[in-house]
């Protein structure tokens, strides 16, 4: 297929991709399902030759643009960016308080998501949830020791977490 049939020939699909992949993404990421539709057009160009040969070429983009996109959805870096403006009167010790907790707080989720999933769930439940290690074990199916284990590792990788973005990570 030379580039002139190519273009004819995906140039249609454009449309129908950017609309799948946005609903997909959400409309947020916007910039993300444009990203999936370019990538999505890569891949075609690169099988270009065996278009030909296809009975559905339209489908074959759909697909390669479906599971493009749910990578993007999995490995994608979910950031939400808000301005706050600036306070210029001082806050009242109750609100000074409050506002502390909630950095903890996000912090604290942003330690956890750091963790490997399962080091994750056993620290939630140990220290948010508030769960002894026996517990946690039948909870989770796991031995008392490995319970210890998987804790003893998520607060070594928490640490080395919190030491690596301590400029970033307010608490």
């Amino acid at each position: 297929m030379n580039p002139e049939q190519f273009t004819a020939a995906v140039e249609r699909l454009i449309p129908k991709l950017a609309a799948l992949t946005g609903r997909m993404l959400g409309s947020s990421r916007s910039t993300e399902a444009e990203d999936v539709v370019q990538e999505t057009m890569m891949k075609l160009w690169m099988m270009r030759d065996s278009l030909d040969e296809s009975k559905h070429p339209e489908r074959l983009a759909i697909t390669i643009a479906r599971r493009i996109a749910i990578d993007h959805a999995r490995h994608g870096a979910f950031t939400c960016e808000i301005e706050i403006p600036a306070m210029d009167t001082p806050l009242e010790p109750e609100a000074e308080a409050l506002l502390k907790q909630a950095d903890m707080e996000i912090a604290a989720s942003e330690v956890l998501a750091s963790l490997p999933q399962r080091q994750a769930m056993v620290m939630r439940m140990r220290h948010i949830d508030g769960l002894e290690n026996s517990e946690i074990a039948q909870i989770t199916g796991l031995s008392e020791q490995n319970v210890r284990v998987l804790l003893c590792r998520a607060r070594t990788t928490a640490r080395d977490y919190i030491m690596k973005n301590k400029n970033r990570i307010q608490y």
